[in-house]
């Protein structure tokens, strides 16, 4: 149970997006394939959710 994100790099520049979902106050988010199976956790620091993205790729997350 949580709310999943899917964030896309459009640029085409491997980037780490920042993600702060003030409402949610997060308290564990994880990497996931597109299926949505994890892959592992994803640093959180002072809310901000840290994912990194390949150049135009497709991070898929499961914050809690």
């Amino acid at each position: 149970d949580g709310l999943v994100l899917r964030l896309w790099e459009a640029s085409g520049k491997a980037t780490t997006a920042h993600v702060r979902i003030p409402l949610l106050k997060p308290k564990k988010a994880t990497a996931c394939n597109l299926v949505e199976e994890p892959e592992g956790e994803l640093e959180l620091n002072d809310g901000a959710i840290a994912v990194p993205i390949r150049a135009s790729g497709l991070a898929t997350v499961m914050v809690e």
